[in-house]
């Protein structure tokens, strides 16, 4: 039986903070302190299960097969984005010097917890690219498997692989984003799973990538001619 994840109850719980908060201001009950300290038992819980979510993911990141550490732009961006939306929501809601302080005070809680998760994820190297037998998996706030048969062709170009899947999107692979003593390595891991699943490289693709090509074809040239 497949367990519930714990960002399921995280989210729940906050889901539940949220309504019990403005359901408690419409219906002016339960009154400053009381609301106050439910708001911080939720917000304990939320935070509770923000840490048991990311102590899974610290698990799943030390099994033994090799991880590629990955911290793309886009989601650096995208966290500063958020934070930056957030401190100023949480601003005006505290400014406001009636009810509406108390979703100011629980917005915060949120901003500090997904804070804290962003640092220590970075800080634990959660964020990370694993590569399997028919698929690549992608760590990032949210997990993305990638199998080999969803894959229509692969780009290159300006040290990014751009995926185009099946579907007409398109993931990409920016190796600029990994550790220098990662790249080459992944590169050529990747490179490698490409070809054993038969994945289609543009013209482009190849020529860039034409000197890790030919030497797998070389190498595999060699086995052939021992066997």
């Amino acid at each position: 039986m497949k367990k519930i994840p714990f960002s399921l109850f995280k989210y729940l719980t906050l889901f539940g903070a949220l309504i019990f908060t403005v359901s408690a201001l419409l219906s002016f009950v339960p009154e400053g302190e009381g609301l106050l300290v439910s708001q911080i038992i939720l917000g304990l819980l939320f935070l509770s299960f923000s840490i048991a979510d990311f102590s899974s993911r610290i698990i799943q990141s030390t099994q033994a097969v090799q991880k590629y550490n990955y911290l793309p732009i886009s989601l650096i961006s995208w966290q500063a984005i958020r934070t930056g939306a957030g401190i100023m929501a949480a601003t005006l809601l505290l400014m406001a010097g009636n009810k509406m302080s108390y979703l100011g005070s629980l917005l915060v809680l949120v901003l500090f917890t997904d804070v804290l998760i962003f640092a220590l994820s970075i800080g634990f190297k959660v964020f990370y690219i694993r590569i399997f037998a028919n698929y690549i998996r992608i760590s990032l706030e949210r997990e993305t498997v990638i199998y080999a048969s969803q894959l229509k062709e692969v780009e290159y170009r300006y040290h990014t692989f751009f995926l185009k899947l099946k579907n007409n999107k398109v993931m990409t692979i920016d190796e600029g984003r990994m550790k220098l003593v990662d790249r080459e390595n992944f590169k050529e891991k990747f490179v490698l799973w490409m070809l054993c699943n038969r994945i289609s490289l543009t013209t482009e693709a190849r020529q860039a990538l034409s000197e890790y090509l030919e030497g797998m074809d070389n190498e595999e040239g060699r086995v052939k001619s021992k066997s």
